[in-house]
């Protein structure tokens, strides 16, 4: 240490340097000047002459609390026992003025383990340290430091809880329109389930499903929850049959007969001047439809195209073409059975000797001169151009022949 003063008085030194023996020859008046200094120089060494240091580290400690791996650190400093210890110089301040010149944080806080460390940094307002120091006659002695991560409570002595071993989660609408159901039977307070999609859900999505919960309390409460989240797929779900190749064979055979009986029914009821029967009814082609994006209506359609053939003798028999559709065709949820709304047929009328619709005749004619007409078409060139004319503005149309 430096002494300003009395470092450089060579005169000083040498009083102080005197055998003890020679303080017999000193009078009573230099003896007692003698011990005034000396006392005075041990009280420079002590203290600096009035320069008291402080280590503000001494005062510093961190808790740790919770559980193993979800520690919680805390910053502790002891400025009542600071001002104690230096209560003569730093009775008048107060923490803010303390902390305001000097503070710090610690690196991590949070998520800690027992054994790792956490390191401790000084933020220090040099200016304000200064007049602090200046102020109350102390000199401020700090260090960046670290501490070990201890005394944290281990998980394993909690119950151990799989909270998706307790949870139903099914899907419920069509595909592509479905929404998640969650049920959860854990019966755990404070537990609840989260989902990165709830809606708009299609057969084959991977939907995440995450166990969502306060881990201090939850642990408090006695239990760990050792999953968080758990990936389903979609499964189950009706859908929107999107071509040919989603058909069953079954839902087709039962498609094609139901169009078959309502043409031969209707040629029954319906065909003027009497009943000409038909004598063979032919699939010639079907056509899928698939609605476009922004368009209302069923969600698809498949039509199917007959060449028929009609007449009482071999002579008389003509050649037409008629077509029915289905729509909103549906794959059920283990892809084994399909569903579909009702067949639809064109609109055609031969009634009360009326014709309307789709309606074409083939030149012949009852014995009176009067046309035969028949619900359909003459080629199956004219049917297609029919049903592009109808559904091409919002259904995208493909052939299958």
């Amino acid at each position: 240490m430096t002494l300003p003063v009395f470092g450089k008085n060579k005169r000083f030194w040498g009083i102080i340097n005197k055998r003890p023996g020679n303080l017999r020859g000193m009078s009573m008046k230099k003896k007692l000047v003698l011990f005034i200094l000396t006392g005075f120089m041990i009280c420079l060494f002590a203290a600096g002459c009035g320069l008291g240091d402080i280590d503000l580290n001494k005062y510093l400690s961190v808790d740790f609390t919770g559980y193993n791996g979800y520690g919680r650190a805390t910053v502790n400093f002891d400025f009542e026992k600071l001002v104690e210890g230096h209560e003569d110089k730093l009775a008048n301040t107060t923490f803010y003025e303390m902390a305001y010149a000097a503070w710090g944080n610690l690196d991590r806080s949070e998520s800690l383990s027992n054994g790792e460390r956490v390191e401790f940094t000084w933020t220090i307002d040099q200016d304000a340290l200064k007049a602090f120091e200046d102020t109350y006659d102390v000199k401020i002695r700090y260090r960046d430091t670290s501490f070990k991560v201890s005394g944290l409570t281990p998980t394993e002595d909690l119950i151990q809880v799989d909270p998706f071993q307790h949870v139903d989660v099914t899907f419920k609408g069509e595909s592509g329109e479905a929404s998640i159901v969650i049920t959860d039977h854990n019966g755990l307070e404070g537990l609840t389930f989260e989902v990165d999609k709830y809606n708009g859900l299609k057969n084959g999505e991977e939907v995440k499903v995450y166990a969502s919960f306060d881990d201090e309390t939850m642990m408090d409460d006695g239990f760990f929850i050792t999953v968080r989240e758990k990936t389903y797929t979609v499964s189950g779900l009706t859908e929107l049959v999107d071509g040919f190749d989603r058909i069953t064979k079954d839902a087709d055979s039962r498609m094609d007969k139901a169009l078959r009986d309502i043409i031969v029914n209707d040629a029954k009821e319906e065909w003027t001047y009497g009943e000409r029967g038909i004598t063979d009814i032919s699939l010639v082609n079907r056509v899928f439809l698939k609605r476009k994006e922004g368009y209302l209506g069923p969600g698809n359609m498949v039509c199917y195209i007959y060449r028929i053939l009609a007449g009482d003798t071999a002579d008389e028999k003509v050649e037409y073409y008629w077509y029915g559709c289905f729509s909103d065709l549906k794959r059920t949820g283990d892809n084994t059975d399909m569903k579909m709304e009702e067949a639809a047929m064109p609109f055609a009328s031969l009634k009360w000797y009326m014709v309307a619709g789709d309606c074409c005749s083939t030149g012949n004619t009852d014995k009176e001169g009067a046309l035969y007409y028949y619900k359909g078409f003459r080629e199956e060139a004219d049917v297609l151009n029919r049903i592009r004319e109808r559904y091409g503005q919002e259904y995208d149309i493909e052939k299958e022949k």
